[in-house]
């Protein structure tokens, strides 16, 4: 599981996004939009 704060890949534009909020699928922060990623890339 993912930790807030942790840094995962977007699988979409491959930026940087960091973790938002814990739980199977953490919100991240990418392109401006709030996204759902189940996989770290």
């Amino acid at each position: 599981m993912a930790k807030a704060g942790s840094f995962w890949k977007c699988s979409k534009c491959g930026n940087l996004v960091v973790v938002v909020k814990q739980g199977k699928n953490p919100k991240v922060g990418c392109c401006g939009i709030a996204m759902k990623h189940a996989k770290h890339a």
